[in-house]
């Protein structure tokens, strides 16, 4: 190699730096190239400040995750999936507790066991046209009518129920002309109260000696001032010996819950009523189990009121019904009642559709119905208002023939009794001895059948007096 001074002291030529390498060393340049990577001498250590190579002897060196890091992916995926279960779970769950077979049978419960509650009724018929005026100052004739009924029910006492109602009707012509009447109502043990706050506007009614006073209508002492007809009398005498046993009543209740034929529909909403969040559902009438609940009332009346006739009289009718809409409002926590709307068409000249909407609150919430203290006796209401002595007219009438010891089997008459024709009626029903034989009923039983209607009533509207069904055709 030459001397420093030779190198700096002449011009050097150019020089290949591969060729200026000994021979050994060029042919080591080379054969990388040629031999794989694991033939190759072992590198020289590099210098300390270089980074650390990713190459060594031949292999990558590829990152790895730290343990800490797997364990954290591994709890968020355990995580995810818990909380899908969770959440599948929750969904199952709230579609069963919510689901509309369930919250009508829990509806139709809760419906069955109140014992007070608030209500209010509105009813609104839809006119085709406007009609002709009944009222006289509706002279142009009856555009809108419109009532509303609301008020309390305490069946705590079923032998004794009281309640209230607040009734108002409001009529309107095609010009602007008005008519409101309302009413308040008391209903307690035997005794009726009507509070009539408005009445009608006719210039000879007496609203200053009618209005706002409290009129006592006992129903004990209206049956001996005004005697009822005897067959409308021994009919309520009928119905009063027909009253349903407790033991009834509760089978009656449960053929209700058994027999579901109000089915709830889609969910339509939720809304607030009265401050409780409810849900709105759609309903349907399930035809097939309605049929088999009237039955079952039937046989737990056993009383021929509910006729299998009467039955497929009714679900005949109740096919041309399919366009009647019912929806309600039941509470989100509570599966209460809250709300009910039926709009039903009427095909006729006069009305389009009748609407009616109710609504219930304070389910079961007490309440005190008391009589009104300064309630006035009805005969002597009509004495001081319109000058009429009712017990002196009473008085002067000649009294009806009563029929005593009225049984099924036993009818005696305290005076003879005859037909308008002048024939002879022995149990007083208005058919003659003679018409009982001619349709095979009792002379001496009013209602042979013991189905809670007169012989004569039978007769006169195209029924059998002596079992189910119509009248037959050869005796009518």
């Amino acid at each position: 190699m030459p001397t420093p001074q030779q190198h700096f002291g002449s011009t050097p030529e150019p020089v290949d730096m591969f060729d200026a390498l000994p021979q050994q060393q060029q042919s080591a340049q080379v054969q990388p190239m040629q031999q794989p990577l694991a033939a190759q001498p072992a590198a020289s250590p590099m210098p300390t400040i270089s980074p650390e190579p990713l190459m060594n002897q031949g292999e990558m060196n590829i990152p790895t995750t730290p343990p800490r890091k797997k364990k954290k992916i591994i709890l968020l995926c355990v995580l995810l999936v818990v909380c899908m279960l969770i959440g599948v779970g929750a969904y199952a769950g709230y579609s069963f507790y919510y689901s509309p077979q369930r919250v009508a049978k829990k509806t139709i419960e809760n419906f069955l066991q109140i014992k007070t509650v608030a209500y209010a009724v509105d009813i609104t018929p839809e006119f085709v046209a406007d009609q002709p005026s009944f009222m006289p100052v509706l002279g142009h004739g009856l555009s809108g009518i419109r009532a509303t009924i609301a008020g309390h029910s305490d069946m705590r006492d079923q032998d004794n129920p009281r309640g209230t109602a607040d009734v108002s009707l409001y009529m309107s012509d095609s010009r602007g002309g008005e008519e409101i009447y309302s009413f308040e109502t008391k209903s307690i043990d035997h005794s009726l109260y009507l509070n009539i706050s408005r009445g009608p506007s006719f210039p000879s009614f007496p609203s200053d000696k009618v209005e706002n006073q409290w009129i006592e209508l006992n129903t004990q002492k209206l049956a001996e001032t005004f005697p009822l007809p005897r067959n409308i009398k021994n009919k309520l005498e009928n119905v009063k010996q027909s009253k349903l046993t407790n033991e009834q009543k509760q089978q009656l209740k449960n053929a209700f819950v058994q027999h579901p034929f109000i089915s709830l529909g889609q969910r339509v909403g939720a809304e607030d009523i009265h401050g409780v969040k409810t849900n709105h559902y759609t309903t349907t009438v399930d035809k097939e189990v309605l049929k088999a609940f009237l039955q079952t009332v039937q046989s737990i009346l056993n009383n021929g009121i509910v006729s299998s006739e009467k039955i497929d009289e009714f679900l005949q009718d109740f096919d041309h019904a399919s366009a009647v809409q019912f929806d309600v409002w039941i509470g989100k926590k509570d599966y209460q009642l809250y709300q009910w709307k039926l709009v039903v068409p009427i095909d006729t000249q006069s009305f389009k559709s009748l609407s009616v909407t109710g609504q219930l609150w304070d389910h079961n919430v007490s309440v005190d119905i008391a009589a009104p203290e300064d309630a006035v006796p009805l005969d002597e209401f009509i004495q001081t208002a319109f000058g009429i002595d009712i017990n002196a007219l009473t008085k002067e009438s000649t009294p009806t023939p009563e029929v005593e010891n009225v049984n099924d089997d036993d009818v005696t008459v305290s005076e003879e009794t005859t037909t308008t024709n002048g024939d002879r009626d022995s149990d007083a029903d208005g058919l003659s001895d003679e018409d009982e034989q001619q349709y095979g009923t009792d002379p001496k039983n009013l209602d042979s059948d013991s189905d809670g209607y007169t012989d004569w009533e039978e007769v006169e509207y195209g029924y059998n007096p002596m079992g189910a069904g119509a009248l037959p055709a050869s005796d009518e």
